[in-house]
């Protein structure tokens, strides 16, 4: 047999090996998603446990993430308790505590491979149950926390401008609806929508710096005292893929103290948090926030923050968890 006919055979038995190879890891990755896929039972005993025990201002969240497909079955649970299964979900419940300041309780329906370790911020369960094949329903109390003021919220309370490179050069932006107009296009405007950030959908205020060299600046007084300021910041994923303009500045103000400064290279694709502690003297001052690029093609920030305290009995002021906006 000729050296041209081994080459044919070898090739031939290996891709048929491949081809084996690559049935036999799909067959097991569906068994393995399978064996962490919710029954009927399973589901129908989650639902009698959150509908016995529920109260206003609970949360679901979903682990891993692609149990989430089965959260129509809660719908109806939360119809019945008057409320909103949208307004409930929180998608993003398990990255941090953000998503978790509405609520005063949190369901959690995981696969046995999620544990709670892997969740630092959350408390220990008050409630553990095992549903059955390889899934757990578990209920968790939240800090006693309260938004007291959520800026996105209300942005028709800043008074924001564009100040220019050139010493006189200043545009005060105004007023349109649920946005801010700074300038003739749409881009220039300051305003509240779902965006593509980090990899997931993230409603949060949407602003790009311009011209070239100039800041935009937003400024909130008449703020509620509170113990803590805290936000997260992060490039537009369309502004991602442009690889134009220069990294952007970000800078926090609390009066006239600059209290936080942070640069976003044009590639950064992370969603990034940041927190101030606010001393008793700084919590009833203005707090501004500062965006600037020396090359501002495509510099598409969204970035949201919110005044923390303490929680008090009745609805916070940025609203009780029925309130919530969805997205």
């Amino acid at each position: 047999m000729s050296n041209g006919n081994h080459r044919r055979i070898w090739i031939h038995r290996s891709l048929a090996l491949l081809l084996c190879a690559a049935g036999v890891w799909m067959l097991w990755s569906r068994w393995q998603r399978g064996a962490h896929s919710p029954s009927e039972q399973s589901l129908e005993r989650a639902a009698q446990i959150i509908d016995a025990e529920f109260r206003h201002g609970d949360a679901i969240a979903f682990a891993p993430e692609w149990l989430a497909t089965d959260r129509w079955r809660f719908e109806s649970l939360w119809r019945d308790h008057d409320s909103s299964l949208t307004k409930a979900w929180v998608p993003s419940a398990l990255e941090d505590r953000w998503e978790l300041a509405d609520f005063s309780r949190l369901w959690l329906l995981s696969a046995y491979d999620e544990s709670s370790e892997s969740y630092p911020h959350l408390s220990l369960a008050v409630r553990d149950e095992p549903l059955g094949l390889n899934m757990r329903l578990r209920l968790f109390e939240m800090p006693k926390e309260q938004i007291l003021f959520a800026f996105g919220q209300h942005l028709d309370q800043a008074k924001m401008v564009r100040i220019g490179p050139k010493a006189g050069q200043q545009i005060r932006c105004r007023v349109l609806g649920s946005r801010q107009s700074c300038g003739p296009k749409w881009w220039h405007d300051v305003y509240v929508k779902m965006q593509q950030v980090a990899g997931s959908r993230r409603r949060c205020i949407f602003v790009q710096p311009h011209p070239d060299g100039a800041v935009v600046k937003m400024t909130w007084k008449d703020l509620p005292a509170a113990q803590r300021l805290e936000g997260r910041l992060g490039n537009r994923l369309w502004a991602v893929r442009h690889p134009e303009g220069s990294p952007v500045h970000f800078r926090v103000r609390v009066g006239r103290t600059l209290r936080h400064e942070q640069t976003l290279a044009i590639d950064d694709v992370r969603w990034h948090r940041w927190q101030i502690n606010l001393s008793p003297q700084e919590r009833t001052q203005p707090v501004t926030f500062e965006f600037s690029a020396k090359e501002v093609a495509w510099r598409q920030l969204c970035f949201d923050a919110r005044l923390m305290g303490a929680a008090k009995p009745g609805p916070s002021a940025a609203g009780t968890p029925q309130a919530r906006q969805s997205p």
